[in-house]
């Protein structure tokens, strides 16, 4: 489901832009790294960097838009 919402090109940048906010509130939540003591956090801090790794993963989705541009120069381009 959350793949076919990020695949269709009608509201792409918005739905990455929720996912973003729904991992980043899950990651708050779910994965407290920073109440727990030292060894006992190494594995919730694995899960919370994963996470991260999935909002930078978002974002370059989120940049890269529509798909590629055209090859002719748009407005203002020279």
């Amino acid at each position: 489901m959350i793949v076919y919402a990020i695949r269709r090109t009608f509201a792409r940048r918005m739905s990455v832009h929720e996912h973003v906010w729904f991992v980043i509130a899950t990651t708050f939540y779910f994965h407290d790294f920073w109440n727990q003591p030292a060894p006992d956090n190494a594995r919730t801090l694995v899960d919370a960097l994963k996470n991260l790794s999935i909002i930078g993963a978002l974002f370059i989705i989120a940049g890269y838009g529509r798909g590629p541009r055209n090859l002719e120069p748009a407005y203002g381009d020279v």
